[in-house]
């Protein structure tokens, strides 16, 4: 099974930077994504062996604020 490359690891995100503080006057210097503890953060949903209950994810998530 190939890994969905629209998800990272919590810490996979802190690598990255926020598209939200790079194109923004936010003091925070360093633009770094501060992953899960942020608002936009979106856990991964999939649906589980019951077709009509959704699982979330608490290992990969992505940024709500970047377009699927």
């Amino acid at each position: 099974m190939t890994r969905n490359p629209d998800y990272v690891t919590p810490e996979e995100a802190l690598k990255k930077l926020c598209p939200l503080k790079a194109t923004s006057d936010i003091d925070d210097v360093s633009g770094q994504c501060v992953s899960h503890e942020c608002m936009a953060w979106r856990w991964h949903e999939r649906t589980g062996p019951n077709f009509w209950r959704k699982e979330t994810s608490k290992t990969y998530g992505r940024c709500g604020m970047v377009p699927k």
